[in-house]
């Protein structure tokens, strides 16, 4: 018996330590949570409403040459991966340039992918 009961002691006191620590970890969280002030465990929160800029649509885009819906759609997509936190400081276009260098390399890297595929052992396939 004393073999039993001296397993069982053993049990209790690894289980007590495994949990101590799943504790002393919650407690952490909790503490970070306080201590940055965020409250993401509430659901209450309301999402953040966007004011609209004080131009109008049409002049937005010809100014910009940015699409209204565009900018609706990633506006909602940020809102909606933050939970209402995020915060757009201002939205450019960015050049659309594809040289004829990075269409070669786009090329080769085509051609040289189906050339791999092809000297690959037929077990490989």
């Amino acid at each position: 018996m004393t073999v039993l009961t001296r397993a069982l002691v053993f049990s209790c006191i690894a289980f007590s330590i495994v949990f101590i620590v799943l504790g002393g970890l919650t407690l952490v969280i909790y503490a970070m949570r306080l201590l940055t002030g965020d409250s993401s465990g509430s659901s209450d929160s309301a999402p953040v409403a966007v004011k609209e800029p004080a131009t109008t649509k049409a002049e937005a885009k010809q100014e910009t040459g940015i699409n209204s819906r565009h900018v609706a759609a990633i506006t909602a997509a940020i809102l909606a991966a933050t939970q209402g936190r995020g915060r757009i400081l201002g939205i450019t276009p960015t050049p659309r340039a594809i040289s004829s260098e990075t269409t070669r390399m786009w090329r080769t890297a085509g051609i040289v992918e189906s050339i791999g595929r092809r000297l690959a052992p037929s077990w490989k396939r």
